[in-house]
């Protein structure tokens, strides 16, 4: 395979747990994926040498190469992920600096709450529009990683218009930090991300958003209006199942056309009432139709 140096594009399917450095002599490889059943997977393929490289992606909590400071060798690649929070450096992000797309998978709490400065260093990727935060703690119980904040809303990167958190339990207090960040459109919060029976959302935030995702929570009570997501699109709770009810404020969002329920039984009546408030809008303003709301399972 390593005398195939013409190949562009790549995907392994496999166990790897080590990418061999012979992966180097594929210089001409623009997209490199490695979907592995490993946790883990060290390179150890040089690929700041590998120059045409726009795209590095992988399941797997990923060690890059250690890397020296002042090259360009780099500044080509676009997409890295998911790599581990030991490998988001100061020199990693300075040859990678043109990122528009970064996953991280690991124990978090090393890159947003350590001392070595991982984050101010992440923050820096001026161009990087999507990230997404997996926290994963294997082989200890998931609660032993346990987030206890965020960074301010100055470290995040500037452009970032797509966030996704995974594993992290937050508190619910903690959203008004993502609030504030400016540009962004979708936020994605997966498995436990946020934990609290109460969400208040506070004001002056999310002026951007357009799609929110929520999905398994042990979330009970949201207080939120309108005006806290001025342009909300698309709203999806799954599992979700002790939320008692979908803020019927929303229903006031002139933008909101999608909200798409899954196993989120108790909040299906609240959905159902904005559906018609939504309807009866339409109606009002002859655009019957665009409101979209899917509940699953279908109520008996």
């Amino acid at each position: 395979m390593y005398q195939l140096v013409q190949l562009r594009y790549l995907t392994l399917s496999t166990d790897l747990a080590i990418l061999p450095a012979a992966f180097s002599k594929l210089w001409n490889i623009q997209t490199l994926v490695v979907d592995t059943t490993s946790r883990t997977l060290e390179i150890k393929a040089d690929i700041w040498k590998m120059v045409q490289l726009r795209h590095l992606k992988t399941n797997a909590s990923t060690t890059l190469p250690k890397t020296g400071k002042g090259s360009k060798e780099g500044e080509n690649i676009q997409t890295l992920g998911t790599i581990s929070p030991q490998s988001c450096t100061e020199e990693v992000f300075e040859r990678a600096r043109n990122l528009k797309k970064l996953g991280i998978r690991g124990r978090l709490a090393l890159l947003l709450e350590g001392k070595n400065g991982s984050f101010d260093s992440l923050g820096k990727l001026e161009n990087l529009e999507n990230l997404k935060l997996m926290n994963d703690v294997f082989p200890h119980p998931l609660l032993e990683g346990q987030l206890q904040a965020l960074p301010p809303p100055f470290k995040f990167p500037p452009k970032l218009r797509r966030l996704i958190l995974s594993a992290t339990f937050l508190d619910w207090s903690h959203m008004s930090i993502l609030g504030l960040l400016e540009n962004l459109e979708v936020l994605k919060l997966k498995d436990n991300a946020f934990m609290g029976k109460h969400w208040k959302v506070t004001d002056g935030g999310f002026r951007r958003l357009k799609v929110l995702h929520i999905g398994r929570t042990d979330l009970v009570f949201w207080d939120a209006s309108a005006h806290h997501f001025p342009w909300l699109v698309c709203l999806e709770l799954y599992n979700c199942d002790q939320l008692t009810k979908v803020p019927i404020g929303l229903a006031e969002i002139s933008s909101f056309q999608v909200l798409d329920l899954y196993r989120t039984k108790f909040a299906s009546a609240s959905a159902k009432k904005i559906g018609e408030a939504k309807k009866q809008q339409e109606e009002q303003n002859g655009k019957a139709g665009g409101f979209k709301l899917s509940i699953f399972p279908v109520d008996d």
